[in-house]
């Protein structure tokens, strides 16, 4: 009897512990929503060398949908790749290479900035992988730019399975290697968003910009709740 009576207490006092950890644990993350550090800044990264086209048109449905999430918490820029110089580097295409100085340094600065918390890369879909101003990006960016941040990936391409997986895809492995938070995927099963280029548009492509739009919510939401120094 002594025992079955130990015995009792013993689990009466784990499940207390239990309950009180499992307690904490939901007060610190409703803490972390109701409390956040400052206004925030969404980056869409446009790895296009169109300027002003699809990739831009359908990174700027994301940007819309994230900065809908909470307007005053919530600063958005769309980031055109092409503005840079981003093949003056030598460790990429040799010591020739290298006119006028390190552009990229310019935009390390811009995407360093610790108010970036969250990160939209859109590309076209050039052979079945990403544009080569992407790769130019990944291929020097430094290892602590993206850490920490929240990132999602977006791809163009001139039909509906025009090989946008891919290019999704490849986008991801460099956002993982760079140590970036990505948020996983939403209705359409897809860890990114896949659009279809219709006569030069995604205006007609509805169920690709609800892709854009959800993933731009995603990181947003994200964003508002992931700590700057998560991963640090």
């Amino acid at each position: 009897m002594q025992r079955q009576t130990a015995r009792r207490q013993f689990l009466a006092a784990g499940a207390v512990a239990v309950s009180t950890a499992a307690l904490g644990l939901a007060a610190s993350t409703a803490s972390a929503q109701d409390a956040p550090a400052g206004k925030i800044k969404i980056i869409a990264i446009n790895g296009s060398p169109r300027r002003d086209k699809t990739t831009a048109e359908a990174l700027t449905k994301a940007l819309e949908a994230a900065k809908a999430v909470a307007p005053d918490k919530i600063d958005v820029e769309l980031v055109n790749l092409v503005d840079y110089n981003l093949f003056a580097s030598e460790r990429l295409f040799g010591a020739a290479a290298v006119k006028g100085g390190d552009e990229y340094a310019k935009l390390n600065e811009k995407l360093a900035d610790p108010a970036v918390r969250g990160v939209v890369v859109g590309s076209p879909t050039h052979n079945g992988a990403p544009s080569a101003l992407i790769a130019a990006l990944f291929g020097q960016i430094d290892h602590s730019v993206l850490q920490g941040k929240i990132a999602g990936a977006l791809a163009v391409g001139g039909a509906r399975n025009g090989g946008q997986e891919q290019v999704v895809d490849g986008i991801n492995t460099y956002l993982f290697h760079e140590g970036a938070i990505l948020p996983g995927p939403g209705g359409s099963g897809r860890t990114g968003a896949l659009l279809w280029n219709q006569k030069d548009t995604v205006a007609q492509d509805e169920f690709g910009l609800t892709m854009a739009r959800g993933l731009g919510q995603r990181v947003a939401k994200l964003a508002l709740i992931v700590p700057a120094d998560a991963l640090k």
